[in-house]
């Protein structure tokens, strides 16, 4: 009956060693991830962040959902620019991250506006990475 399950248990055993020493070898590194870095857009702490986003109503998630929805599915926009932040608060729209260029930057703006409202959109926190 153990020769039966032997190879699995061999493996089992095997996976569960090689699991330690990786979670281990983790444990010790001392190099911060580059996730960790602080974000300079983020530094201010009167900034507006994704997380002040639910302190908005409905209708500011709703904005939200929509710029998301048509930057999202734009043919023309870099991955960049598809995923900009997007904070809707009492219905100010506030764009941040990096976008490739002007003209794109421009591209954002313009479906921002038209959905939220040209007074309603910040634009303080796009940033054109390429020149």
């Amino acid at each position: 009956m153990f020769k039966k399950y032997k190879d699995r248990f061999f493996k089992l055993v095997v996976i569960s060693v090689a699991s330690v020493f990786s979670l281990f070898s983790a444990a010790n590194n001392t190099e911060p991830a580059d996730s960790t870095a602080v974000n300079v857009r983020e530094a201010k702490a009167s900034a507006v962040t994704p997380i002040d986003q639910a302190k908005g109503t409905d209708k500011d998630v709703e904005i939200t959902r929509r710029i998301r929805y048509q930057l999202a599915t734009s043919d023309t926009l870099s991955t960049n620019a598809k995923n900009v932040k997007i904070v809707s608060l009492n219905g100010k729209v506030t764009l941040k991250g990096p976008v490739e260029t002007a003209q794109e930057k421009e591209n954002v703006v313009v479906i921002a506006k038209k959905l939220a409202g040209p007074s309603s959109v910040i634009v303080d926190g796009l940033q054109i990475i390429k020149k």
